[in-house]
């Protein structure tokens, strides 16, 4: 509040567009476990984004839907008339945020890749999230896990080796595939040797 209320006293509220989100949750004993780390609960990925642009985002608007972090900064850019920069990924919702149309995404992907920073597990997990499903795939192993989130938002029934979803599974891995590859494909052109 105290930020707020200095950019409204400085006159630079109508120009400055302030973010509040998160990278990630933490479990607080979600499936009696702590912190983070290869997991991909609701907890832990489901993070708050509060936007605020006065005059130009409507006030306690709430918008439904999914929104990916890689979302951000192609919105950012459109919003402040920055179209079409080269190799980003994540799609515009800057039409979205101004009230103007429905968000259009349709599933968003969730990467770990362990062995950075803190962690080194080795384990690498990527996930497909939809309006009514997760898929999580363990890369190179021969397990996952698939929920469904209107049925099981608390995501205890796995139903990943469950044969009545194989063809919701097989979709969403499809979906997956695509997603993980157009994801990799949106590295800017090289410009020097390597």
């Amino acid at each position: 509040g105290r930020l707020l209320n200095e950019l409204d006293e400085l006159g630079i509220s109508e120009n400055t567009i302030v973010i509040f989100c998160s990278d990630h949750g933490e479990l607080l004993f979600d499936h009696g476990l702590l912190k983070k780390g290869p997991f991909l609960y609701e907890g832990l990925v489901r993070v708050p984004l509060l936007m605020r642009w006065p005059r130009r985002l409507d006030a306690g608007r709430r918008i439904e839907g999914l929104f990916s972090l890689s979302d951000l900064t192609p919105t950012l850019l459109s919003l402040i008339g920055v179209e079409g920069w080269p190799g980003i990924e994540g799609m515009d919702q800057s039409n979205v945020l101004q009230g103007d149309d429905a968000i259009e995404r349709t599933a968003a992907l969730i990467e770990y890749y362990g062995g950075r920073e803190t962690f080194d597990d080795g384990q690498r997990l990527r996930a497909l999230v939809t309006e009514q499903w997760k898929l999580i795939h363990y890369v190179g192993e021969p397990f996952g896990e698939l929920y469904d989130l209107t049925a099981d938002f608390e995501e205890f029934r796995n139903v990943y080796d469950d044969a009545r979803y194989a063809e919701v599974r097989i979709e969403l891995e499809e979906q997956l595939t695509d997603v993980g590859v157009g994801s990799e494909a949106h590295f800017g052109r090289r410009l020097a040797p390597a």
